[in-house]
């Protein structure tokens, strides 16, 4: 174990000892209080012997896990793993729990998805961190509901990944990889059916929707793109990110229809790139320059399409007026 060094003298810097000041008195007397209290705690952590504390360390508890004892560290306490998944239903999950009725105001997103995200990781056999949730002696580890529930409720606040730790109570840690565990749970499920080139099928029942909302045949959706803020932008990025909006933030481009399901999103692109300069580095252009999206659409059977009793071999989305004069860009029409 490391302790802090610990002086039996201290003057702080650039200070007469001799000057009689009120302030400087009271800011010696703290720190050689503090000095004291640490040497006390050296002094009887080496009287308890380190045989002790191995056998705490390795005890195994039903319901508690428990740390090192350094003052110093911010998880140094006894995890009642049990007492805290009582308050984690009462607050969220039971029948007349206290938040249960703004649970989607809350967190941004209603109960019935987030069960709908549990049951689909709990199924997926590549999951191994969420499906090994018993430990030796055939104990539940942790709270089943608390594991996605951590990271939502992370990203729904926008704070690190250590905010909550104290609530749920857990290492920081573990909160550290349940925040990367649900980013790759969340990948594994759902990358092949949301994030993905639409197929004939997809084309087709597009081209339906936006034929019975809009009577409009070929459209595919709007294009645009979108800031969100950095608020925690390290300072030698921060020129490189500060766009229009004058504070850092992280562009995404997107394709959606008229229910919001993004067929086409790019994300991680600096708001000093405006949405000409975006479209440019957008996998989206380049299957448009590759053909690729061309074959798909022949494939479909939806082109050629007629409008107006003008005929059209390709189909288009909606932009606003910054991008260019493309085949496939449809512009909105000024009053």
């Amino acid at each position: 174990m490391i302790f802090p060094c610990v002086s039996d003298t201290f003057f702080p810097p650039n200070v007469d000892p001799c000057h009689d000041d009120s302030d400087d008195k009271d800011i010696t007397v703290i720190v050689v209080g503090g000095t004291a209290f640490v040497k006390a705690w050296i002094e009887n952590f080496k009287m308890e012997g380190s045989d002790e504390v191995k056998g705490e360390m390795e005890e195994d508890g039903d319901d508690t896990t428990r740390h090192c004892r350094s003052p110093f560290c911010s998880t140094c306490c006894k995890f009642n793993h049990m007492r805290a998944k009582v308050a984690i239903y009462e607050d969220y999950f039971y029948f007349d729990s206290l938040y249960g009725p703004e649970f989607k105001s809350i967190l941004n997103i209603s109960l019935t998805q987030f069960e709908h995200i549990i049951t689909s990781i709990m199924d997926h056999h590549k999951l191994d961190f969420y499906q090994d949730l018993r430990g030796s002696k055939g104990k539940t580890r942790w709270c089943l509901k608390g594991m996605p529930l951590y990271p939502i409720k992370i990203l729904a606040f926008g704070v690190p990944y250590s905010a909550f730790v104290y609530y749920f109570p857990i290492s920081v840690q573990f909160g550290m990889n349940l925040c990367r565990e649900f980013d790759w749970a969340i990948k594994v499920i759902y990358l092949h059916e949301y994030l993905r080139i639409p197929n004939d099928v997809d084309y087709k029942r597009i081209n339906k929707l936006y034929c019975k909302v809009h009577s409009v045949d070929g459209m595919l959706g709007s294009l645009d793109c979108t800031h969100t803020i950095w608020k925690n932008c390290p300072k030698a990025w921060v020129e490189s990110y500060k766009g229009k909006e004058n504070t850092p933030s992280i562009v995404l481009e997107g394709i959606s229809y008229y229910h919001m399901f993004f067929w086409h999103a790019s994300y991680g692109y600096a708001s000093t790139l405006n949405d000409k300069t975006i479209f440019e580095l957008s996998p989206f252009q380049q299957c448009l320059l590759d053909g690729s999206f061309k074959d798909n659409e022949k494939s479909a059977g939806l082109v050629p399409f007629k409008i107006l009793g003008m005929e059209f071999s390709r189909m288009f989305v909606l932009v606003d007026g910054i991008y260019m004069k493309f085949s496939r860009f449809v512009k909105g029409i000024k009053d």
